[in-house]
């Protein structure tokens, strides 16, 4: 019977918390913008960028993750939807203006490993990523209004069933 394993969620570059669960894939230092792939029992820093475009009007907005292998881009998060959240988010993906590092809101429930894009993106019949893709995390910003979540740039509408972790946010 092998010990417990205990990973401090503290940023490696600059010590601050990192924001993240025990089930999440990722976590995300407040204080820098940085993302770090849980990975066994160790933090590997991920490349990560933000959608810098917000969808207009009223209401919350929280960012969701997607996992970009070269010009696709896949959900990181749990959904009933993910192939055509996948063929939405990859449209789109072109016409999002993206910046380095993840801000506020941090993104929610990284809960899709990113081993399993590739699969994803055979099954929703998108372009497969070249061998060796570098792999990143983009937060994509939704506006929460009237029970949907709004895409920038009218990317596409998301309903409560289309993200699991909504219940988390909205019981």
């Amino acid at each position: 019977m092998s010990a417990p394993r205990f990973l401090p969620l503290i940023c490696p570059r600059c010590s601050d918390d990192l924001a993240g669960r025990a089930v999440d894939r990722a976590a995300f230092c407040r204080a820098c913008g940085r993302a770090y792939r849980v990975d066994g029992g160790a933090l590997v820093d991920l490349p990560a960028r933000h959608v810098t475009l917000a969808p207009p009007g009223e209401g919350t907005v929280l960012a969701l993750p997607f996992w970009v292998l070269g010009t696709v881009a896949v959900p990181a998060f749990l959904g009933a939807r993910p192939l055509t959240m996948a063929r939405i988010a990859t449209r789109a993906l072109a016409t999002w203006r993206t910046a380095d590092g993840v801000e506020r809101p941090l993104p929610l429930g990284v809960r899709v490993a990113p081993d399993s894009a590739a699969q994803v993106c055979r099954l929703a019949r998108l372009p497969a990523p070249p061998a060796g893709a570098p792999l990143t995390l983009l937060a994509v910003p939704a506006r929460v209004t009237g029970g949907r979540y709004l895409l920038p740039a009218d990317a596409g509408t998301l309903y409560p069933d289309d993200l699991h972790e909504a219940r988390l946010l909205h019981p």
